[in-house]
């Protein structure tokens, strides 16, 4: 993979393929920042360009998380980003544990997985509508109304490449207030190793992804 850094920090990943370019029916970015030991904590992923006549998949992250803040307590959030400049809006998705009663209640609650549905203005970067939707045991979507003194805990997917194995981790312990009044969002810059991975899908599900990082052992 080659990449380059922009003057805002962003950077920008290019990979080809050798073979197979007219199969790839999709195409995306995921990246992530890496721990200590080498464990990728992912923070998002989207859609990129299918590969160009040469064969060539190109992505670009501006290196930032999104970072959920109730004027309290804030944490970071894993985000699935959609932008489309001929609607104008930038759609997000972000996996939540809900807690009706607070996360101080928790032992006597089962939290509820959440998606919260955000639209961004592309021109403005304002957020202009948002919903929640409660996630139920057969992934079906149900419109969710918070209650008052709700939070939520985002949840960050966690790689091992040693085990090839994924865990899905809570973000933070306080737990974030889910008034949608007060509650806001923003995207910081990061500055640990960090991680991207270019992967393309080709029908009956086949995949090829090229990755680059810029984490020392």
């Amino acid at each position: 993979a080659t990449v380059e850094q922009d003057d805002d920090g962003g950077l920008f990943i290019s990979g080809q393929l050798l073979s197979g370019a007219e199969t790839v029916v999709e195409a995306i970015l995921e990246y992530g920042v890496v721990d200590e030991d080498g464990s990728i904590l992912m923070l998002g992923e989207e859609p990129v360009s299918l590969p160009d006549a040469d064969g060539v998949v190109n992505g670009y992250w501006d290196q930032t998380v999104l970072v959920l803040d109730d004027g309290n307590n804030s944490a970071e959030a894993y985000l699935e980003s959609q932008s489309s400049e001929q609607s104008g809006y930038w759609q997000l998705a972000v996996p939540l544990l809900y807690y009706p009663n607070g996360v101080r209640a928790q032992e006597s609650q089962e939290p509820q997985e959440l998606i919260w549905q955000v639209s961004i203005d592309l021109e403005t970067q304002e957020l202009v509508q948002d919903h929640f939707y409660a996630v139920d045991d057969t992934g079906a979507l149900g419109s969710l109304t918070p209650r008052p003194g709700s939070q939520v805990v985002p949840e960050l997917p966690l790689y091992d490449f040693e085990t090839e194995e994924q865990v899905w981790l809570l973000s933070t312990d306080p737990g974030v207030g889910l008034d949608p009044l007060n509650l806001a969002l923003s995207f910081e810059p990061l500055e640990e190793p960090v991680f991207l991975d270019l992967v393309v899908y080709g029908y009956a599900d086949q995949s090829d992804s090229v990755s680059w990082s810029n984490y020392e052992p």
